[in-house]
Protein backbone atom coordinates (compact mmCIF):
# COMPACT_ATOMS: atom_id res chain seq x y z
CA UNK A 1 0.00 0.00 0.00
CA UNK A 2 2.95 2.70 0.52
CA UNK A 3 4.80 1.75 -2.19
CA UNK A 4 1.56 2.39 -4.41
CA UNK A 5 0.51 5.62 -2.94
CA UNK A 6 4.65 6.69 -3.37
CA UNK A 7 4.40 5.42 -6.97
CA UNK A 8 1.20 7.42 -7.57
CA UNK A 9 2.46 10.72 -5.98
CA UNK A 10 5.52 10.58 -8.04
CA UNK A 11 3.71 10.00 -10.97
CA UNK A 12 1.05 12.80 -10.55
CA UNK A 13 4.08 15.36 -9.82
CA UNK A 14 5.94 13.98 -13.05
CA UNK A 15 2.81 14.51 -14.89
CA UNK A 16 1.94 17.73 -13.40
CA UNK A 17 5.69 19.45 -14.12
CA UNK A 18 5.87 21.63 -16.72
CA UNK A 19 6.62 20.60 -20.60
CA UNK A 20 9.55 23.29 -20.84
CA UNK A 21 12.12 21.36 -17.62
CA UNK A 22 12.48 18.22 -20.13
CA UNK A 23 15.52 18.88 -22.76
CA UNK A 24 14.81 18.90 -25.74
CA UNK A 25 17.66 16.69 -28.01
CA UNK A 26 19.37 18.97 -30.17
CA UNK A 27 18.15 19.35 -33.45
CA UNK A 28 19.64 16.42 -35.81
CA UNK A 29 21.11 17.54 -39.20
CA UNK A 30 20.78 14.70 -40.75
CA UNK A 31 22.70 11.02 -40.53
CA UNK A 32 25.33 10.20 -42.68
CA UNK A 33 25.79 7.02 -41.14
CA UNK A 34 25.31 4.73 -38.13
CA UNK A 35 28.22 2.48 -36.60
CA UNK A 36 25.64 0.54 -34.02
CA UNK A 37 23.60 2.63 -32.56
CA UNK A 38 25.92 5.83 -32.92
CA UNK A 39 25.02 7.99 -35.46
CA UNK A 40 27.61 9.84 -37.77
CA UNK A 41 25.84 13.31 -38.84
CA UNK A 42 25.96 14.98 -41.57
CA UNK A 43 27.45 18.07 -39.78
CA UNK A 44 30.57 15.92 -38.14
CA UNK A 45 31.42 14.30 -42.02
CA UNK A 46 31.60 18.07 -43.43
CA UNK A 47 33.78 19.18 -40.73
CA UNK A 48 36.36 15.69 -40.78
CA UNK A 49 36.26 16.15 -44.68
CA UNK A 50 37.05 20.06 -44.49
CA UNK A 51 39.82 19.34 -41.97
CA UNK A 52 41.27 16.43 -43.41
CA UNK A 53 39.52 15.11 -46.50
CA UNK A 54 39.20 18.60 -48.53
CA UNK A 55 40.20 16.82 -52.07
CA UNK A 56 38.07 13.75 -51.97
CA UNK A 57 34.93 12.58 -52.58
CA UNK A 58 32.58 13.12 -49.46
CA UNK A 59 32.41 8.81 -49.20
CA UNK A 60 36.40 8.32 -49.10
CA UNK A 61 36.13 11.00 -46.05
CA UNK A 62 33.01 8.91 -44.40
CA UNK A 63 34.87 5.25 -44.71
CA UNK A 64 38.32 7.04 -43.18
CA UNK A 65 35.86 8.59 -40.20
CA UNK A 66 33.62 5.32 -39.81
CA UNK A 67 37.52 3.53 -39.38
CA UNK A 68 39.00 6.15 -37.21
CA UNK A 69 36.11 5.23 -34.97
CA UNK A 70 36.18 1.73 -35.33
CA UNK A 71 40.27 2.29 -34.49
CA UNK A 72 39.65 4.24 -32.25
CA UNK A 73 37.29 2.18 -30.06
CA UNK A 74 39.34 -1.36 -30.10
CA UNK A 75 42.53 1.11 -29.13
CA UNK A 76 40.39 1.72 -26.08
CA UNK A 77 39.73 -1.68 -25.97
CA UNK A 78 43.24 -2.92 -25.58
CA UNK A 79 43.78 -0.33 -23.59
CA UNK A 80 46.30 2.73 -25.22
CA UNK A 81 45.91 5.76 -24.54
CA UNK A 82 46.17 8.46 -27.01
CA UNK A 83 50.02 10.14 -27.35
CA UNK A 84 49.76 13.28 -25.85
CA UNK A 85 52.10 15.44 -28.44
CA UNK A 86 50.73 13.52 -31.35
CA UNK A 87 46.81 14.64 -30.19
CA UNK A 88 48.75 18.48 -29.53
CA UNK A 89 49.62 18.41 -32.46
CA UNK A 90 46.39 17.37 -34.26
CA UNK A 91 44.71 19.86 -32.36
CA UNK A 92 46.78 22.70 -32.84
CA UNK A 93 46.58 21.59 -37.00
CA UNK A 94 43.01 21.35 -37.02
CA UNK A 95 41.19 23.41 -34.28
CA UNK A 96 37.80 23.05 -33.62
CA UNK A 97 35.24 24.09 -36.76
CA UNK A 98 32.45 26.22 -36.34
CA UNK A 99 29.56 24.22 -34.51
CA UNK A 100 31.52 22.00 -32.72
CA UNK A 101 32.66 22.31 -28.69
CA UNK A 102 36.03 21.10 -28.04
CA UNK A 103 35.03 17.90 -26.09
CA UNK A 104 33.28 17.05 -29.47
CA UNK A 105 36.24 17.48 -32.00
CA UNK A 106 38.55 16.14 -29.35
CA UNK A 107 37.00 13.33 -29.53
CA UNK A 108 37.60 13.03 -33.65
CA UNK A 109 41.31 14.04 -32.79
CA UNK A 110 41.36 11.69 -30.53
CA UNK A 111 39.81 9.00 -32.40
CA UNK A 112 42.22 9.64 -35.43
CA UNK A 113 45.46 9.47 -32.95
CA UNK A 114 44.39 6.14 -31.48
CA UNK A 115 43.62 4.67 -34.89
CA UNK A 116 47.39 5.78 -35.91
CA UNK A 117 48.46 4.04 -32.66
CA UNK A 118 46.93 0.98 -33.05
CA UNK A 119 47.30 0.01 -36.77
CA UNK A 120 51.25 0.99 -35.57
CA UNK A 121 51.47 -1.28 -32.58
CA UNK A 122 49.17 -4.14 -34.60
CA UNK A 123 51.20 -3.84 -38.11
CA UNK A 124 54.34 -2.42 -37.01
CA UNK A 125 57.46 -3.18 -39.04
CA UNK A 126 56.88 -7.21 -39.57
CA UNK A 127 54.45 -7.91 -41.30
CA UNK A 128 54.69 -11.47 -42.85
CA UNK A 129 55.30 -11.80 -46.75
CA UNK A 130 54.33 -14.47 -48.27
CA UNK A 131 57.87 -16.92 -49.63
CA UNK A 132 55.85 -16.79 -53.05
CA UNK A 133 55.64 -12.92 -53.60
CA UNK A 134 59.77 -12.33 -52.73
CA UNK A 135 60.49 -15.08 -55.36
CA UNK A 136 58.41 -13.41 -57.82
CA UNK A 137 60.26 -10.22 -57.19
CA UNK A 138 63.26 -11.27 -57.05
CA UNK A 139 62.54 -12.81 -60.96
CA UNK A 140 61.05 -9.47 -62.17
CA UNK A 141 64.38 -7.43 -60.51
CA UNK A 142 67.39 -9.29 -61.12
CA UNK A 143 70.50 -7.86 -59.58
CA UNK A 144 74.63 -8.16 -60.33
CA UNK A 145 76.25 -11.68 -59.02
CA UNK A 146 78.04 -8.54 -56.54
CA UNK A 147 74.73 -8.70 -54.36
CA UNK A 148 74.50 -11.36 -51.57
CA UNK A 149 71.47 -13.26 -51.63
CA UNK A 150 70.15 -12.29 -47.99
CA UNK A 151 70.51 -8.70 -49.14
CA UNK A 152 68.85 -9.19 -52.03
CA UNK A 153 65.63 -10.98 -50.02
CA UNK A 154 65.99 -7.85 -47.65
CA UNK A 155 65.57 -5.48 -50.49
CA UNK A 156 62.36 -7.65 -51.68
CA UNK A 157 61.05 -7.47 -48.25
CA UNK A 158 61.69 -3.81 -47.68
CA UNK A 159 59.71 -3.12 -51.36
CA UNK A 160 57.11 -5.56 -50.66
CA UNK A 161 56.04 -4.46 -46.98
CA UNK A 162 53.99 -1.74 -47.95
CA UNK A 163 51.87 -3.27 -49.86
CA UNK A 164 51.69 -6.17 -47.43
CA UNK A 165 50.89 -4.24 -44.52
CA UNK A 166 47.97 -1.90 -46.44
CA UNK A 167 46.27 -5.40 -47.48
CA UNK A 168 46.44 -6.75 -43.76
CA UNK A 169 44.86 -2.98 -42.40
CA UNK A 170 42.29 -3.54 -44.84
CA UNK A 171 41.34 -6.82 -43.95
CA UNK A 172 41.04 -6.16 -40.32
CA UNK A 173 39.12 -2.41 -41.18
CA UNK A 174 36.68 -4.63 -43.03
CA UNK A 175 36.84 -6.93 -39.73
CA UNK A 176 36.17 -4.28 -37.58
CA UNK A 177 33.02 -2.61 -39.83
CA UNK A 178 31.69 -6.59 -39.73
CA UNK A 179 31.51 -6.97 -36.49
CA UNK A 180 29.93 -3.05 -35.48
CA UNK A 181 27.46 -2.98 -37.92
CA UNK A 182 27.87 -0.01 -39.84
CA UNK A 183 25.08 1.32 -42.11
CA UNK A 184 25.28 3.81 -44.58
CA UNK A 185 22.91 5.98 -45.56
CA UNK A 186 21.15 4.85 -48.50
CA UNK A 187 23.01 5.38 -52.08
CA UNK A 188 21.68 8.18 -54.09
CA UNK A 189 20.30 9.89 -51.25
CA UNK A 190 21.43 13.29 -50.50
CA UNK A 191 24.45 14.64 -49.46
CA UNK A 192 24.52 18.30 -48.03
CA UNK A 193 27.78 19.49 -49.50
Amino acid sequence: MRFEWGLACFLVAALAAPAAAVAAPPPMDGVAAAIGYDVVPWSLLRAYRAAFWPDEEAAAALAALIDERLLGAEARRYGLQPDTRALAELAARHPSPDGFTEGEWREVLTDRALARQLLAFRFGDYVPIEREAILAYLASHPQGPAVSPEAREAAARAALLPEARARREAAFKAELRARAEVRLVAPGAPTPE
